[in-house]
């Protein structure tokens, strides 16, 4: 089933809007999704979710049959009968992929291989942020666009005809998957933890817990290692980069705070790809969980 989820809206400096969406779409659709460079995302990784979970995804059905025609927007549909013939044949891929995986995984065959013979037909979990959603919007709401996509793209646009901007409240800092009343141990830990539950696409771990030192530690995990996209999702006022810089976490300069998002809007990652400000937050971080590499 198709999902789409508004986790955290918020407004910068009174000016720009940021929102993220957490979304549940065929793996098809969210390959369509990657291509719009405006869009931070990450989504739940394949090859970290075990064989058996995501068996319990793999149920995509088109919901539409379009009838092959030249280009990539069919206009028409098959028939009744043939949409039950074409029914039948996915089901009996379906069903083949899900015993090859079943039993790639009783062989002991790892994951990220088992799990690939089921991309056609499994669902995966992602989020999206951006400042810039009206180019998306107006491309991927168009008749021409593949059913499943079109349909993530309407719930999108219902969303902000719904909200406005003079409502969403104006923060200091866009931290999905943080609630009120979570309490925070040092100058970074808020973001770093907004970082790893985006990188999960969770509050849990992939265990089902609930733990902000597990997902303090994922996130020094992920900056050590460079893997960066998750720390996109994080926006920070102006205000607060200067208390960053007023304690000394954010020290070297960079050229382009924002990244992806509007002018205006400073995206965590911009402000700790240098070098000397990743050593500091990963040295605030281990300061208070005691983790050293």
């Amino acid at each position: 089933m198709i999902e789409v989820k508004p986790i955290l809206d918020s407004t910068i400096d009174y000016k720009n809007r940021v929102t993220t969406f957490e979304v549940n779409v065929p793996l098809l659709t969210w390959v369509q999704l990657l291509t719009h460079r405006d869009f931070s995302r990450n989504a739940a990784s394949n090859r970290a979710i075990p064989t058996k979970k995501l068996l319990q995804s793999a149920n995509f059905i088109p919901e539409k049959w379009p009838l092959n025609d030249k280009g990539m927007s069919p206009s028409e549909f098959i028939s009744e009968d043939k949409e039950k013939d074409a029914i039948e044949t996915w089901e009996i891929l379906r069903r083949a992929a899900i015993g090859a995986a079943d039993t790639f995984n009783s062989l002991g065959v790892h994951k990220e291989i088992a799990n690939r013979v089921l991309a056609p037909f499994i669902y995966i979990k992602g989020i999206i942020t951006s400042t810039k959603w009206d180019n998306f919007i107006t491309l991927r709401t168009h008749e021409t666009t593949q059913y499943e996509t079109r349909v993530v793209a309407n719930e999108i646009k219902r969303y902000f005809e719904e909200n406005k901007k003079e409502l969403v409240p104006n923060r200091d800092m866009h931290l999905p998957y943080v609630e009120v009343g979570e309490e925070f141990k040092s100058l970074t830990d808020a973001y770093m933890i907004s970082s790893a539950r985006c990188a999960r696409v969770s509050y849990m771990t992939h265990d089902g817990k609930r733990d902000l030192k597990e997902d303090a530690l994922l996130s020094l995990r992920l900056l050590r290692d460079g893997h960066m996209s998750p720390f996109e999702h994080i926006a920070l006022s102006e205000a607060s980069v200067q208390h960053l810089i007023h304690h000394r976490v954010l020290q070297h300069q960079w050229g382009n705070p924002h990244g992806n998002f509007n002018i205006g809007v400073n995206q965590f990652r911009k402000l700790i790809e240098p070098s000397m400000n990743a050593q500091n937050v990963i040295m605030d971080i281990e300061k208070v969980y005691g983790e050293k590499k």
